[in-house]
């Protein structure tokens, strides 16, 4: 801290950073008294493999079937990203945060609609 009493946080981006995508988060609260946040992204499964018709020169034709590990239900599969183990006050504090970029973002979207 300086001696005016403030104090400059500067950002820098650590070796692991990473951006990710989220379709949602799952947790709780943890033996320890915290809260995890396990974010993830939801996406159709990839399948075991597809297998494709092939024409003559070696062309690749018209898909004929595709392999899922559960060929009768394909599902969605839900990749755990990242997982955010905070306390109940930090993450108020996230939540609160989130909550005012979200209406940020609806006002700014609501006011690019008035002005098309």
């Amino acid at each position: 801290m300086s001696d005016d009493g403030r104090i400059t946080y500067r950002y820098v981006q650590a070796a692991g950073y990473r951006r990710i995508p989220a379709s949602g988060v799952w947790g709780g609260i943890t033996p320890d008294g915290n809260i995890i946040a396990n974010f993830f992204v939801d996406a159709p499964e990839i399948p075991l493999s597809i297998t494709h018709e092939l024409r003559a020169g070696g062309v690749l034709g018209e898909e004929i079937s595709r392999d899922y590990q559960q060929p009768d239900s394909p599902s969605i599969e839900r990749s755990l990203e990242v997982g955010v183990v905070m306390s109940a006050e930090r993450a108020r504090s996230v939540g609160q945060w989130l909550l005012s970029k979200a209406e940020e973002l609806e006002a700014a979207a609501t006011e690019q609609g008035e002005d098309d």
